[in-house]
């Protein structure tokens, strides 16, 4: 109740409409034996939430046994507005019931208040770990129309690719994008710093997809620092005149597959059905691991006491293993290690064979068990992250680094 009101008093313009809240409220109750409405918002103020979050909303209202949304309507707000990005915000729109916030605000104000209200409450406001394998047993829930697609498919032409040319994304964290919407003395993009990643290090990767005749994609919406490649292949995507909301998510929509350090972005490719590799990935415990489409390649932990590498059992020990903080991998002196070109390569080169060309030959899946085996079976685990496990770690990491199974 505390936190309702103090939104109230932040969001004045609520105030007419939350004399009627009650009443609706009321209306709802009455009606429940014959329909049940629900009331909620959608987290749409990060693009990942807003893909991810809102996705698995809809999907798990399939999941249920039907008997329990028998006659049940879902309707949303979105408590940010304009959304983060809009063309996102039309695609759900064509999915779900979203009417306008200062309607529906102070009505599920009121009913997350109140315990005995909660069976009237719909939210996306749930988790972005799809731990039922939701993504893999359904197929694509957003589809873009006819004129999106011929739309989409035009603006590409911009960049120098044609109607049939591949593409890929690369998705590579730095500190600009949290840089731009938080205050430096926030303090938060230093809480983040453990996930930055050096752009420079997926130029080869890059490379080498252009000479498999795929065009490529370095994504996000900004970025410190600039590729430096002359390659016409490889478009640098943050810092081209061409960028758009509309082209942030067409492009991440329909790319072959998506090569990403863990950022919002990448739930767009998820939710679109397209095979992810997660590269220079941490903290370890939040791996994602329920994707027949996913590759993973983890940072390396570095203990600076010991002067050297932590295997995955001491890796899960330490007070790093879910950590969601820089300051506790400096407390802890453990410095994380980025992948190198080389790594990244092959793993971008793994996905390639693996799921594009369909070839599944030469895999190690003696070490792909044993690292399986000893991940779950730590006592620790957040269950809540987890679903069946379908994803794979990249093969020429286990491969060359034995030892951190040992």
């Amino acid at each position: 109740m505390d936190k309702a009101v103090k939104i109230l008093k932040s969001e004045p313009d609520l105030i007419v409409s939350l004399f009627i809240a009650p009443i609706i409220i009321l209306i709802l109750i009455i009606i429940s034996p014959l329909i049940r409405v629900r009331v909620g918002h959608i987290h749409c103020d990060r693009i990942g939430h807003f893909a991810m979050n809102t996705e698995l909303c809809y999907l798990e209202r399939k999941f249920k046994p039907k008997s329990s949304l028998l006659n049940t309507v879902d309707l949303f707000y979105l408590p940010r507005y304009p959304s983060c990005n809009l063309t996102l915000e039309n695609l759900w729109r064509k999915k779900l019931i979203i009417l306008p916030r200062i309607l529906l605000r102070p009505i599920s104000l009121i009913i997350r208040s109140f315990k005995f209200l909660e069976k009237f409450h719909a939210s996306s406001d749930n988790s972005d770990r799809d731990i039922f394998n939701l993504i893999d047993f359904y197929p694509t829930t957003l589809s873009f129309s006819n004129e999106e697609y011929k739309r989409g498919k035009k603006e590409l032409e911009k960049f120098g690719l044609d109607h049939n040319s591949k593409f890929i994304c690369i998705m590579v964290r730095d500190s600009a994008y949290l840089n731009s919407i938080y205050d430096a003395s926030e303090n938060i993009s230093l809480q983040h710093d453990y996930r930055n990643n050096d752009i420079q290090n997926f130029i080869n990767a890059a490379d080498t997809l252009t000479k498999l005749g795929y065009y490529v994609f370095r994504m996000g919406s900004k970025a410190n620092k600039p590729l430096n490649m002359k390659n016409d292949m490889v478009i640098d995507y943050p810092f081209s005149k061409y960028k758009s909301d509309f082209l942030d998510i067409f492009i991440s929509a329909n790319c072959e597959f998506c090569i990403t350090t863990g950022l919002g972005l990448d739930a767009v490719s998820n939710i679109f059905r397209k095979p992810i590799v997660y590269v220079n990935f941490a903290p370890l415990e939040t791996i994602h691991i329920t994707s027949k489409n996913f590759l993973l390649l983890p940072k390396y932990y570095y203990n600076k006491k010991l002067n050297r590498m932590m295997t995955l059992k001491e890796i899960q020990d330490s007070k790093t293993f879910g950590a969601l903080n820089s300051l506790i991998y400096h407390e802890c002196d453990i410095e994380l290690i980025e992948n190198s070109s080389d790594e990244i390569t092959q793993i971008v080169l793994e996905m390639h064979e693996n799921i594009i060309c369909r070839n599944k030959e030469n895999r190690d899946e003696f070490s792909q068990e044993k690292f399986w085996n000893i991940f779950m079976s730590n006592p620790s685990l957040n269950s809540s992250l987890y679903g069946k496990i379908k994803s794979r770690i990249g093969n020429n990491f286990l491969m060359n680094n034995q030892w951190w199974l040992d």
